[in-house]
Formats: C-alpha cells, sequence, structure tokens
C-alpha cells in the first residue's frame, strides 16, 4: 500500500517485509511496514530499504509512537490567536502522555524536580532583556548544552515553562532556557515588536553571557518552540545556522520573514504540526496581513538548505495518529510528523512533542 501526503491510501504492490521506495512525484510516499524478524537479502535496492526502515522505526520508537494505542480526541483550538496554550482534552495526562510516550515524561518529572523560576538578564546592544535559566544541579564541571524554548504569542517565558515539560525532560542534563519575548512575540511575524535579527542577537547574547556563567558545550546549542516560537526556532536555523546545532518546531508560524534569504550551514531539523490547525494551517495562508509557509512547504523549505534529494520522499504511518517523513541524502536530518485530526497546541500525544524534540536534539552536534 502507499500513503500519499495527504494521508489517503493509494493501491500498489508492496512487499509485506520490506520499507518500499518512493521516487518521481514529491507528493507520493511509500508506507513502510512493520515487519517480524525475516530473513535479511542481499540486494541492494532492499538493502536501502531495510536501511530505512530501521531509521524510520527507530524514530517511531523514540518518539513514543510505537508503544500503544492513541485515547482521546485531538485537542481543540481557539481561532483568532497564536497563543501556545494547550485546550483541554477530554484524556487526562496519566492517560494519555503515559499510554503514548511509554510513560517516558512522567518518569523525567519524577527524576527532576520541578525547579523554581530563575530569571537572568542580558544586555543586548543597551536593552536589558531576561529568560529564565535552569542549570542542571550536581552537574559539576561536565560540558552542559542549552536548550532554548520559545513560546507562542501572548506567552510568557514562565508560561512556556510551564507547557513545554522540558525542566522534566531534558533538565538534568541541559541548560534550559525559556527567553521573555518583548511584547511576548518573536521576530519574523507581522506583530513582531523587534526587527529581523533582534532576537537573534539576543539569542547570540545568551549563549555567549551563559558561556561565561556556567561550563556550556557551545557545540550543542538547540532551539524548540510553540507557533510563533517555533517561527523563531526556525529562523535561528535560517539566520544563525554558526549557532544552532538542531532546532524544532510545533505548530509553528512561518512567516515569509523567518524562511528567507537564510545562509550557512545545514541544521538538523524536525517539524511536527497537526492537520486539523485552525489557527496556524497545515497548507499555509494568511494571517494578520501576512504569508506563512504551509508545514510541508517549511518542511521542504529546510529539506533544500539540508541538501536532501528531493526526488525521494520516504514515508512511516508510525502510529494511526501520526505520519513521519524525510528525504533521502540529507545531510542534516530532516523530518516531518504530521499529526492526524492535531490541533494548535503543543502536542501532548502522538508524538509528545518535549520527549520528541529532545530526543531528536541531544542527538545534533556541530562538527
Amino acid at each position: 500500500m502507499r500513503l500519499n501526503f495527504d494521508g489517503s491510501a493509494a493501491h500498489s504492490v508492496a512487499h509485506s517485509h520490506a520499507a518500499t521506495h518512493s521516487t518521481g512525484a514529491a507528493d507520493s510516499i511509500s508506507r513502510t511496514h512493520s515487519a517480524h524478524t525475516s530473513t535479511a537479502t542481499h540486494s541492494t535496492g532492499r538493502t536501502h530499504a531495510g536501511r530505512f526502515r530501521k531509521l524510520t522505526l527507530s524514530l517511531a520508537v523514540a518518539l513514543g509512537l510505537a508503544t500503544g494505542a492513541l485515547a482521546g480526541p485531538a485537542l481543540d483550538t481557539v481561532a483568532g490567536t497564536e497563543s501556545a496554550t494547550p485546550q483541554a482534552s477530554a484524556a487526562t495526562p496519566n492517560s494519555l502522555v503515559g499510554k503514548l510516550s511509554g510513560s517516558l515524561s512522567g518518569l523525567a518529572s519524577g527524576m527532576s524536580p520541578r525547579p523554581a523560576n530563575n530569571y537572568q538578564t542580558f544586555n543586548v546592544d543597551g536593552k536589558t532583556r531576561t529568560a529564565l535559566v535552569d542549570v542542571p544541579a550536581n552537574s559539576g564541571n561536565r560540558k552542559k548544552p542549552i536548550l532554548f524554548m520559545f513560546g507562542g504569542l501572548g506567552q510568557s517565558a514562565a508560561s512556556a515553562k510551564d507547557m513545554s515539560r522540558f525542566n522534566a525532560i531534558a533538565g538534568r542534563t541541559a541548560i534550559v532556557v525559556h527567553p521573555e519575548g518583548i511584547g511576548h512575540a518573536w521576530e519574523g511575524a507581522p506583530y513582531s515588536k523587534t526587527r529581523r535579527g533582534e532576537d537573534v542577537a539576543f539569542v547570540r547574547t545568551m549563549v555567549k553571557t551563559l558561556a561565561k556563567r556556567y561550563n556550556v558545550d557551545t557545540k550543542r546549542i538547540y532551539a524548540a518552540g510553540m507557533s510563533n516560537g517555533g517561527g523563531m526556532a526556525m529562523n535561528l536555523a535560517c539566520q544563525a545556522s554558526d549557532l544552532v546545532a538542531g532546532v524544532v518546531s510545533v505548530s509553528g508560524a512561518y512567516y515569509d520573514a523567518t524562511m528567507d534569504n537564510c545562509k550557512g550551514r545545514n541544521v538538523p531539523t524536525m517539524l511536527i504540526h497537526g492537520t486539523h490547525d485552525n489557527v496556524v494551517r497545515y497548507g499555509g495562508g494568511v494571517r494578520h496581513g501576512m504569508h506563512y509557509y504551509g508545514a510541508r512547504a517549511a518542511f521542504d523549505n529546510a529539506a533544500r538548505r539540508n541538501s536532501c534529494n528531493m526526488g525521494t520522499l520516504h514515508g512511516t504511518r508510525a502510529h494511526p495518529a501520526t505520519s513521519g517523513y524525510t528525504y533521502s541524502g540529507c545531510r542534516a536530518s530532516t523530518v516531518l510528523w504530521r499529526a492526524h485530526m492535531g490541533g494548535h497546541n503543543w502536542n501532548a500525544y502522538a508524538p509528545d512533542a518535549p520527549t520528541a524534540a529532545w530526543h531528536f536534539l541531544s542527538r545534533q552536534r556541530h562538527a
């Protein structure tokens, strides 16, 4: 069976124990079948298929997509806002997150006590800016990566921290930073209070300052974000590829200014977006009088910058609620997770956004 990018099924003949490759039309992908242990073949085609299947299945397991059946409805969206505040669902965190991520988040929460808010100030071209900075306890002299998390429009650093759960998931090994946006927004959007480059300069200043205060691994600087903050993470990949070793965007708002005139090296990139996002639509559109890219277009933009083979798109239906996509030959990992029925939220299921993001980012490193 072949799975189209819109999620509909197209009929084709496929071996039940091998992942198939789709070439030609970019809107058509091969569905990777999970398989029982079978005798390895020696053909070149099946060798490549096997390698890709291992990749996609390992991604699925890493993101908590193969741990159980999806329960509960998709989270609702609130039209007219790009706030990242997730809407309540019928399923509780224990029933939803625990089942679908193998209780990884719950386990991490138990292991990593939630720290008190620790605001630090930074001087950026004469302006004082702030961020919540949480440093791992008892980390000694070990070099630590920095994980930046950018909230959505109207979201404070404290609110983004409450939502992200990164302190529980990554806080034992990484310095977790939730910056405060001016006007609770980030550059590149039509409602931004900062010009293009100002927030990038803020991030550079934070890295330099934190590297003086703590033992920072400057080859492992990561960025993640939700909605407008997801656009900011992608903006860093575009404008500061020398700085960030990987980015993740969830329900990202990719206004033209965040994707234009990109330069520099390849940056590992992961996007997670719901097909029923009524705020920042999966297929793109216009908001606040400005065009924004859809998730597929943003994914393709990142793939081209990462020198992927755009003629061969692979996909896996890792879970009934989620499909994962990547191209062949990318010089840096480039992944799109399409959450069927997902709304505009910090995805708490299939995949669990913070668990997926940290699993992806923590393996990236600048050369």
